[in-house]
């Protein structure tokens, strides 16, 4: 018995399976991601195949000729190619499932706050003592939180709004609060003085496990079309950290068209928090309770069903204008950002980096209109990587892109989702029609349901804008119905 020819014959079955496999798993990825009717793509993979048939039967012969080693070269080069690409794709699959699983979870970071002149330096030191929270959703998991942390025993106190938390320290009806960091930004946007004669001596953070708000459109349903809320926070911390949402765009998309209504809510838009009653907030002040009472507070306001949500802050702006070399924004006026001085704008059309698109997308003081004109500048970013992103060259880049702004952004949307989307725009190759529309209101002072009796700045919203984004949001969603009809 020859071992060595039937060693021989084993390693070429193998070799051969090993082609097939990678070859058969390669087509399944190409085939989920790209192809949709494409012939041009469905003529390469079989002179692929054809090429696969010859290459088995030059290694089948047992003549030794110079095709016989082509033919191993090309298989061994097609493996690795294979593998490479299934490993890459698969990444990047895991990568947005991660990004999808973070829409369960929410944090919020809290600090426990004490009178200067109190005794308390450390959270030993409130060993039995009282301490104020804020009658919240998240009231029970705080104080169960804080309890485990510490490991120490207190009593606790509710109370109805912020102000009268702070109050009651001051009063000395408790001896310590604890404030989410959120409100603490709030405290310092408005230039309150509530806490100057106080100190922080502890921080933690609560998780809130959520049900994920996930809309699944029937499959037998004819519409493409889908409502997208795109929320930016306005924390550098991680992005499942609860925060004020600065930027609430609803992204009406419709892939049949190539078009999208971007329908621009201001953040001080003084509308009622869902579930709420009574006083109403600032719709930035949403974001303080949670993802999806931005969402439902949204869905109230323009009566809308909205089926999936993106959530950015401002690192993902920064890394994903950078990975496509930057983008062209029009701006309708000379400034310097008061956000960042290295970034200056020129009238008209200029080029842009992350740190300079996130400037434009956040610069209010440069204008007038204040934070409707920001508004207008998000929209121009918005368009402005719509327009980058749609290139050819990018779409095939995609899982770089998604794989180097991991941990930046969250989002429900699944992995099919987004591959559906791709797939769409890699076999049209058809740039995209975007139309905006801003919703517009007065500028009031008004008390707010977070902030409780103390006025803030808010915009009481006009009726008339938004029955008009109704209209254009019913108007895009059945045009795309009509035509499948």
């Amino acid at each position: 018995m020859n071992f060595k020819k039937i060693f021989s014959y084993i390693v070429r079955f193998l070799y051969l399976i090993l082609f097939l496999i990678s070859f058969t798993l390669l087509i399944d990825k190409i085939n989920n991601l790209f192809i949709k009717n494409d012939l041009y793509i469905k003529y390469i993979l079989i002179s692929f195949f054809i090429f696969y048939i010859i290459s088995i039967i030059n290694i089948i012969k047992k003549k030794r000729n110079f095709l016989k080693y082509i033919s191993f070269i090309f298989l061994f080069i097609f493996i690795c190619i294979n593998t490479l690409t299934f490993a890459n794709i698969s990444y990047v699959e895991k990568m947005i499932n991660k990004a999808n699983d973070k829409s369960n979870i929410e944090y919020k970071k809290y600090k426990v706050i004490v009178l200067n002149e109190s005794k308390y330096n450390y959270y030993k030191d409130l060993k039995k003592t009282k301490i104020g929270f804020i009658n919240e959703n998240n009231y029970n998991n705080s104080k169960k939180t804080l309890k485990e942390r510490t490991n120490i025993t207190f009593k606790s106190k509710k109370y109805n709004d912020l102000i009268s938390l702070i109050g009651g320290l001051n009063n000395d009806e408790i001896n310590a609060i604890v404030i989410d960091d959120n409100y603490l930004s709030m405290l310092k946007e408005n230039k309150s003085k509530a806490l100057n004669n106080t100190k922080i001596i502890y921080g933690y953070k609560s998780v809130i496990t959520k049900k994920e708000k996930k809309i699944k459109k029937d499959n037998n349903e004819k519409s493409n079309t889908f409502i997208m809320y795109i929320s930016g926070s306005d924390s550098r911390d991680s992005i499942n950290t609860v925060s004020r949402s600065d930027v609430n765009i609803v992204a009406v998309v419709n892939p049949n068209d190539n078009k999208i209504l971007l329908v621009n809510i201001p953040r001080d838009y003084y509308v009622q928090l869902h579930g709420t009653s009574g006083v109403k907030d600032k719709l930035t002040h949403a974001g303080v309770y949670g993802i999806d009472m931005s969402i439902k507070t949204i869905e109230d306001l323009l009566n809308i069903d909205i089926d999936n949500y993106l959530k950015v802050g401002f690192n993902t702006v920064i890394k994903s204008v950078d990975l496509v070399g930057g983008i062209e924004i029009n701006s309708d006026s000379e400034f310097v950002s008061s956000i960042n001085n290295n970034c200056s704008f020129k009238k008209g059309i200029n080029e842009v980096n992350g740190d300079c698109a996130l400037a434009f997308a956040r610069e209010r003081y440069a204008y007038l209109e204040g934070d409707r004109h920001r508004g207008l500048n998000q929209e121009e970013v918005i368009r402005g990587f719509i327009d980058k992103i749609s290139s050819p060259k990018y779409l095939l880049k995609y899982n770089k892109i998604l794989k180097e702004i991991d941990d930046t952004f969250e989002t429900n949307m699944d992995y099919n989702d987004i591959v559906s989307l791709v797939k769409e725009e890699a076999t049209s190759l058809a740039s995209w029609t975007i139309e905006s529309y801003n919703l517009d209101g007065e500028n009031a002072s008004m008390p707010t349901y977070s902030m409780g009796s103390q006025r803030l700045y808010v915009m009481i919203p006009y009726e008339s804008t938004i029955k008009e984004a109704k209209e254009k949001i019913k108007e895009n969603l059945n045009n795309d119905e009509e035509k499948e009809q």
